[in-house]
């Protein structure tokens, strides 16, 4: 953060201290986009004074660069980024500022798809006028990041890898490639794409760490990268990947790198069936992930609520005395889930539902439930989930067709390269017998 600061010094500018102040900020910067609109007139690089260029690439590139690291922050700069880039009227920088706008727009997710998809048209439509690379491949890369923020797994992963291609053609795009790569990763965990990840991760993490980028080496190392650590059944090296790629990291503020290392760490526990600690440590975290604003992302905020519903089903099966009150917190998590109507979460919350009526001892509402969030995540295109969830229901249907059921799943697993299946089972649906 230092950097950024003398950056943004030299250039007449400062940072919000705090996250609340930064959220205050961003709001009144939000309010100025919609009063002016998107409206500018073009004019050249020749026309505009240096220094009010040198602000908008500033402002450029401390959007980009606090993006996955500090969100509120990042959004902050992206508004001041584009009401400088529209005044100015430059349209490269218009036109990068319009991609980055749709980015950050994506990231509340479902309430914004329809301002987002006017982003992401005027960015085309201006950036295949200019025809600038550099440009075009923030296209891709927003349509990838939106895709990605918004639960439409393969257009994401597809948009990334456009993007990565493009920018192979440009000097200066670390971060570019690791962001894409990044966003590339998570789609195709959603999607259980686990066999295909265990083979990019380690290649790409051993090129972060050979270059220092540490940046790129958290996001090879935590998160739903961990999957890759978990499907070989060896929770240890998770464990392991994720510390050595956040002791260098700051732990002064709860940046995203802390919530992806929230997340695998998490998950690991659930992996080895660990759910005290994990309930434990979930809980004691909770309220820096929710000071830090992270939970405004809705991606975020939903993928955090699932992992704490799960953490708590997963106690509530081996604590009977405080069964109903887990139940009850898990069952909290799920309607908030359910309140953001998101498509591809609501399987989500038919299959947490099929979990706390199995541990209440309802078995025939669980494998209505199971019914139901089946379709959805095949429409999804959320496998492994899929695989979870045609698993439980063989158990819970036992004879010829459950026998049929629980082979599908565990065939499917099996191709992903999954050792043990019954785990991952146990972490991604909780609440059922062995």
């Amino acid at each position: 953060m230092s950097t950024f600061r003398t950056v943004l010094a030299a250039v007449g500018m400062d940072m919000p201290e705090t996250p609340r102040s930064a959220q205050v900020s961003l709001v009144y910067r939000r309010t100025q986009v919609r009063l002016r609109g998107l409206q500018f007139k073009e004019r050249s690089e020749r026309e505009i004074p240096a220094e009010d260029l040198t602000r908008i690439d500033t402002c450029w590139s401390v959007a980009a660069g606090l993006g996955l690291v500090d969100y509120i922050v990042g959004a902050y700069f992206q508004s001041r980024c584009l009401l400088l880039a529209l005044d100015a009227g430059e349209p490269n920088r218009v036109a990068r500022a319009l991609a980055m706008e749709a980015s950050y727009s994506s990231s509340s997710g479902g309430e914004s798809q329809e301002r987002t998809a006017m982003l992401l048209r005027l960015t085309k439509e201006l950036s295949e006028r200019l025809g600038q690379p550099y440009t075009l491949g923030w296209v891709s890369a927003a349509e990838g990041i939106a895709a990605s923020l918004e639960g439409r797994w393969k257009t994401g992963h597809e948009a990334c890898e456009r993007a990565e291609a493009i920018f192979r053609g440009c000097t200066g795009v670390a971060w570019e490639f690791s962001t894409m790569r990044w966003f590339s990763m998570w789609s195709l965990a959603y999607l259980g794409e686990i066999g295909k990840l265990s083979k990019l991760i380690p290649d790409r993490l051993r090129e972060a760490k050979d270059r220092g980028d540490l940046y790129a080496t958290i996001c090879h190392s935590t998160g739903l990268a961990n999957l890759i650590w978990l499907a070989e059944d060896n929770p240890t090296l998770a464990t392991e990947r994720s510390r050595e790629a956040t002791q260098a990291w700051s732990q002064r503020k709860f940046h995203v790198e802390n919530w992806w290392a929230m997340l695998s760490d998490r998950q690991t526990e659930l992996y080895t069936g660990d759910a005290e600690a994990a309930h434990r440590t979930i809980e004691a975290q909770w309220p820096a992930l929710s000071g830090s604003m992270l939970l405004m992302v809705q991606l975020t905020r939903l993928e955090a609520l699932h992992l704490r519903a799960r953490a708590a089903l997963m106690l509530a099966t081996i604590k009977p005395p405080e069964r109903r009150a887990l139940c009850r917190a898990a069952a909290n998590d799920v309607a908030k889930i359910e309140k953001d109507k998101m498509r591809w979460a609501a399987p989500w919350v038919n299959l947490l539902r099929a979990g706390i009526a199995m541990t209440e001892g309802e078995q025939d509402r669980a494998l209505g439930l199971l019914t139901e969030a089946a379709p959805g995540f095949e429409a999804s295109n959320m496998g492994l989930y899929a695989a979870a969830t045609r698993y439980r229901r063989g158990q819970l249907l036992g004879g010829d067709e459950g026998r049929e059921l629980r082979a599908q799943a565990d065939a499917g697993m099996a191709t992903q390269g999954i050792v043990n299946r019954a785990r991952m089972v146990a972490m991604l649906a909780p609440g059922f017998p062995g």
